[in-house]
């Protein structure tokens, strides 16, 4: 007990520690952070977190910065509730929240993820101009890589392509509750091959819901479709083209379920379903698995030697092997 420098009750003084070793054994008192439903924010000081002054959601750069300053002073900084929309994943702190995005890019083709810094880039737009080097390009791309007799394969897979990667860059930000990337003033990545490879958002959105994230997703899918439909493909409000963003947000979300992230993704399907106004084109079953399933075709069950997707259409289809399954 004495070297503990602890006066035992009823006992004897103990020796007296040296200053140094006392302030380093003194408890520190648990601050109380700020509660309450007049909060919007709960941290320590929130002079020390401009960012969270004002409307809208912080940037993923302020998150970075607040998960520094939380680790550094102790206390929480709690991410804010959306004011528009009921989350469907619990807000955590900055740091937690960083955490489970750097697990999103480990499990889906996100710009985080495909970085490829020796790549061209170009604007969305000049990409979709079927008059351009780059559109049509990518359906050769497909049509060879697949082996398609059949033209119309290489023309849906580009929309797939575009649909697939749009959804894996903008569902698991709202899902989780962070900043979503604006699509606006989009480029893309582009392989020598002509492959779209990654996509590249240059901002951020200052807001988020559903009808917001459809919104900027529909303007830049709408030109692709135009583009695709001038070289020979369907209509631009075709299903074989709008079937593959509604598609993806369920298969997104479903390998969020699958790799064990918080949240619930049946919930978050359903509410960026009924945004699109295309509800069809996505069928949500929680009993099954898997439970999102398209009701449209990405067309790459052509490929000779080829699978099908694991929530494809053709899930009942008498000519599909049991081991089927393909992974984008």
């Amino acid at each position: 007990m004495s070297n503990l420098g602890i006066r035992p009750h009823g006992g004897t003084k103990s020796r007296k520690m040296p200053n140094r070793q006392r302030k380093r054994t003194k408890e520190r008192k648990p601050s109380r952070a700020p509660t309450g439903p007049a909060q919007r924010f709960r941290c320590a000081d929130p002079a020390n977190f401009p960012s969270l002054r004002g409307v809208g959601r912080p940037s993923t750069m302020s998150l970075f910065r607040m998960a520094k300053q939380s680790e550094r002073s102790g206390y929480p900084v709690i991410v804010p509730d959306d004011q528009e929309r009921t989350m469907t994943t619990e807000p955590c702190s900055p740091a937690v929240l960083l955490g489970r995005l750097r697990e999103c890019d480990r499990l889906l083709p996100r710009p985080g993820t495909i970085r490829s810094p020796t790549l061209p880039t170009v604007p969305w737009a000049e990409f979709c101009d079927p008059a351009g080097p780059w559109l049509a390009r990518c359906v050769e791309e497909w049509q060879e890589r697949g082996e398609f007799r059949h033209r119309r394969a290489g023309i849906v897979l580009v929309a797939f392509r575009f649909g697939w990667l749009a959804c894996c860059a903008t569902v698991p930000e709202y899902h989780l509750g962070a900043p979503l990337p604006a699509l606006d003033d989009l480029r893309v990545a582009i392989t020598t091959e002509g492959r779209l490879s990654g996509l590249r958002p240059t901002g951020e959105l200052d807001e988020s819901s559903s009808q917001l994230w459809w919104h900027q997703l529909r303007r830049a899918f709408e030109p692709l479709a135009e583009g695709l439909h001038a070289l020979g493909g369907p209509a631009p409000e075709s299903p074989e083209y709008w079937g593959n963003p509604v598609g993806s947000i369920g298969t997104v979300l479903w390998r969020l379920q699958r790799s064990g992230l918080p949240g619930d993704a049946i919930a978050t399907a359903r509410e960026l379903r009924a945004a699109t106004g295309r509800e069809r084109l996505l069928d949500i079953a929680p009993e099954r698995d898997p439970w999102p399933r398209r009701t449209t075709c990405c067309q790459w069950w052509r490929k000779p030697g080829s699978g099908y997707c694991e929530e494809c259409v053709l899930w009942n289809s008498p000519n599909r092997r049991a081991s089927s399954a393909v992974t984008r």
